[in-house]
């Protein structure tokens, strides 16, 4: 999303609106470290699902230690 859209997007989330608006974000996107809507502009926020860990030596080190003792790693 550009800085533009982005801006335009935000802009939608207004105080004293008369009807609903509902925003979708995706995890880890230009959202993921949080916006900062002050005032009555956001009422609510639902997080569907947190999101995964990124692949990495150090999460493959603990994956491999539950793995050995008989765990289930990747859970």
């Amino acid at each position: 999303m550009t800085e533009a859209a982005r801006e335009d997007f935000l802009k939608q989330f207004k105080s004293g609106r008369a009807e609903r608006l509902v925003g979708f974000a995706v995890l880890g996107g230009i959202f993921s470290e949080g916006v900062d809507l002050k005032g009555e502009r956001l009422e609510g926020v639902v997080v569907v699902r947190v999101g995964m860990p990124q692949i990495g030596f150090e999460r493959d080190i603990i994956k491999d230690y539950f793995q050995s003792i008989g765990k289930n790693g990747f859970d």
